[in-house]
C-alpha cells in the first residue's frame, strides 16, 4: 500500500490553524490569572483567603480595597504617614484585618492607623505601638481615629502615647464615634500616655454606643483643655461612655477638670440604651481639679436613660473639689448603684462645703448593698469628715480581703481571690502580671 503524502501547503495551514486554536485555549487563562494577581499584596484574593500585608506600602493601600480581608504576615515599623497625613490608611471600608498577632509600630499620622473606619470593620488579633502627638487634632486613636456604622476590635493591644493637647476623642486604642454607631472592644488593652482636652479615656475616647468586654489600661489618662487649665470628662477607659461595660479594670492614673473617673469620666445614656459598668475594678489614682471625681465613675447622672454601677469596686487614691464619692462622684434619680465596695485609700475634697461620701459624692442614687472601708480617710478644707453622700455599710479591712464579703458576686466563673497577688477580688480572665502590657517593642522617641 502507498502512503499518501500531504501536500506542504496543506500541512502548513493545518499548523496555523492548530497553533491558534492552542492560542485561543490559553490566553484567555493567562489573562484571567494575570487579572486576579493585579493587587500589591503578598498573595490571597481578598475573599477566600486574605490578602497579606508585609511592608508599609501594601499597608498603605489597605484603604483602596474596600469590602475585602487582609492579614498581617510580620512586624512593620511605620516611619513616616505612608499614607496619609491623618493615618496611615485615611479610609477603612468594611474590611476585616487579622493582625495575627503581629506589630505595627511607629505610628505618627495625626489620627492613628485608620483615621476612620466605615460600614462594618473588624480589627483583631493586632499589637500597635503609637507615637502621636499632635495640638489640636480631634478625634484621635492609635488604631482608629474616628469610627462609622460598625467597628469590632478584637483582642488587640496598644502602646506608647496617643496625644491631642486641644482636640475632644482621644482615646488609647479607638477616638471616637457619634451618630447611631456600634463599637465593640473585646479583650483588648492599652498600655501609655493618652492626652486630650475634652473626652478622654485610656481605650476609647467617645463612645454612642459601646459593649466593652474583658478590656484593660494601665499608663496616664489626662483630660487638658490649655497650658493653666484641666478639660472634662476623662476616664480610665472611657471618657463619653454610652453602653456596657463588664469585666474590665484599670490601674491608669486619672487627671481631669470635671468628670473624671477610674473607669468612666461621664455616663451619656440616650432614649432606650441604657448604660452599665459590671464586674469591674479600679485601682490608679483619679484626680479632679473640678467636679465629679468617683472611682468608678465621675458622672452618672442620666438624661433619657438609666445608669447602673454593679458589683464593682474602687481602691483608688481620689482627689476632687466638689461631688466626691469612692465608686461615683455625681449621680442622678435614674441612677443605681448595687453591690459595691469602696476601698479607696482616701478620698480629699479640695473646696469649703461640698458634697462627698465613701460611696457617692451625693445622695441622688438609688443605692442597695454598698459598703465603705471603715476609717476611711474624707475630709474637706473644713475638716469635716461626713459629708452629703451615700458612705455604705462598714466593713473593716479583714471583711474586705475574704471572699464571703462579697454578698452576690460570681467567683465561679467571673471573680477570684489570689491573696499572694492582691488583698481583694481579681477577675479570672486576667493574668497575674496583666496589671500592665508589655510588647515586643524597642523604646520609642516621642517627636
Amino acid at each position: 500500500m502507498k502512503m499518501r503524502i500531504m501536500p506542504k501547503k496543506t500541512s502548513k495551514i493545518l499548523s496555523l490553524a492548530l497553533a491558534l486554536a492552542l492560542l485561543a485555549f490559553y490566553v484567555p487563562a493567562n489573562v484571567t490569572a494575570s487579572a486576579e494577581a493585579d493587587h500589591p499584596f503578598e498573595g490571597g484574593d481578598g475573599w477566600t483567603t486574605p490578602y497579606g500585608i508585609s511592608t508599609v506600602a501594601q499597608l498603605a493601600a489597605m484603604g483602596d480595597y474596600p469590602n475585602t480581608s487582609f492579614i498581617l504576615l510580620n512586624d512593620i515599623t511605620v516611619s513616616t504617614y505612608s499614607g496619609g497625613k491623618n493615618g496611615v490608611v485615611e479610609t477603612l471600608e468594611g474590611v476585616e484585618f487579622d493582625g495575627n498577632g503581629y506589630t505595627i509600630s511607629g505610628i505618627r499620622s495625626y489620627q492613628g492607623l485608620f483615621a476612620e473606619t466605615e460600614g462594618s470593620t473588624i480589627i483583631k488579633n493586632l499589637n500597635v505601638a503609637a507615637s502621636i502627638t499632635n495640638s489640636g487634632e480631634d478625634h484621635v486613636g492609635a488604631i482608629v481615629g474616628y469610627a462609622h456604622d460598625y467597628l469590632q476590635i478584637i483582642n488587640c493591644h496598644g502602646s506608647g502615647t496617643v496625644r491631642s493637647d486641644t482636640g475632644y476623642g482621644v482615646g488609647g486604642l479607638v477616638g471616637s464615634m457619634y451618630g447611631s454607631d456600634v463599637l465593640d472592644i473585646i479583650q483588648s488593652s492599652f498600655n501609655g500616655t493618652v492626652q486630650g482636652q475634652y473626652e478622654v479615656g485610656g481605650l476609647v475616647g467617645k463612645t454612642d454606643y459601646a459593649y466593652i468586654y474583658q478590656c484593660r489600661t494601665s499608663g496616664s489618662v489626662t483630660a487638658i483643655g490649655g497650658s493653666t487649665r484641666y478639660g472634662n470628662d476623662a476616664g480610665g477607659l472611657v471618657g463619653d461612655f454610652q453602653g456596657t461595660m463588664q469585666q474590665c479594670f484599670s490601674s491608669a492614673t486619672i487627671v481631669g477638670e470635671t468628670n473624671v473617673g477610674g473607669l468612666v469620666g461621664t455616663f451619656g445614656p440616650g432614649a432606650n440604651r441604657p448604660v452599665m459598668v459590671k464586674d469591674s475594678y479600679s485601682t490608679g489614682r483619679v484626680t479632679g481639679y473640678g467636679t465629679n471625681v468617683g472611682g468608678i465613675a465621675g458622672h452618672m447622672q442620666p438624661t433619657a436613660g438609666d445608669a447602673d454601677i454593679d458589683n464593682c469596686y474602687s481602691t483608688s487614691t481620689l482627689t476632687g473639689n466638689a461631688n466626691v464619692g469612692g465608686i461615683v462622684g455625681n449621680s442622678g434619680s435614674r441612677s443605681w448603684v448595687t453591690d459595691c465596695y469602696a476601698i479607696n485609700t482616701s478620698l480629699t475634697i479640695t473646696s469649703r462645703n461640698s458634697m462627698f461620701g465613701r460611696v457617692t459624692g451625693e445622695a441622688s442614687a438609688l443605692c442597695s448593698n454598698i459598703y465603705g472601708k471603715t476609717n476611711l480617710r474624707m475630709s474637706n478644707t473644713d475638716g469635716d469628715t461626713v459629708g452629703n453622700g451615700h458612705d455604705g455599710d462598714d466593713m473593716s479591712l479583714t471583711q474586705l480581703q475574704s471572699q464571703s464579703s462579697y454578698y452576690g458576686w460570681n467567683f465561679s466563673s467571673i471573680w477570684k481571690m489570689n491573696p499572694y497577688y492582691s488583698s481583694y477580688p481579681t477577675l479570672q480572665w486576667q493574668e497575674e502580671n496583666q496589671q500592665s502590657v508589655a510588647l515586643n517593642e524597642t523604646a520609642i522617641t516621642i517627636r
